[in-house]
């Protein structure tokens, strides 16, 4: 596969910040859905590889001392166009630090999200019978020749002999 062109990794680190704004916001975004977004700009690229690219930016960012979006994990084998190309989307779009910023500083609020427990709650079901293992019953019969005398076969000097004295 060809390396990255510039246009390539331009788009895809403008979509990965795009994800990253919305993760630090504490928005709901679905990656798929911007991955798919991004696929026909680019030169044949599987979802695959923009996954990586996205763990790539990831590395970068976590060199810059920078949050980065929680499952890219970094992956530090990366061009070093893409160094300059994250650099020169933070420095064209600066109001990213103040997220940033937020987010190290824990000023920001996330969304308040509702749990409707009672709707978890059901009736139990009417008419239950219990169900039990059924009890098996277990005999065991022992015979005189079903034992073997192992009294006699070690006869009076053996070690259980010995014991009985």
């Amino acid at each position: 596969m060809d390396a990255w062109s510039d246009i390539e990794v331009e788009l895809i680190v403008a979509e990965y910040f795009s994800m990253l704004s919305k993760e630090l916001s504490g928005q709901n975004y679905k990656k798929s859905e911007h991955r798919k977004k991004l696929l026909p700009l680019l030169n044949n690229r599987s979802e695959g590889s923009i996954e990586f690219k996205h763990q790539n930016i990831s590395a970068v960012l976590i060199n810059l001392g920078q949050p980065y979006i929680k499952g890219y994990l970094p992956r530090f084998n990366y061009q070093s166009i893409l160094d300059d190309k994250v650099i020169d989307y933070l420095i064209e779009h600066q109001h990213i630090e103040e997220q940033f910023k937020q987010f190290a500083e824990g000023d920001f609020v996330h969304p308040a999200i509702r749990k409707a427990f009672h709707k978890l709650l059901v009736e139990p079901p009417s008419n239950t019978q219990l169900v039990e293992e059924p009890v098996a019953a277990y005999t065991r019969s022992l015979s005189e020749n079903s034992l073997r005398p192992y009294m006699e076969a070690s006869g009076s000097s053996g070690p259980l002999a010995r014991a009985q004295r």
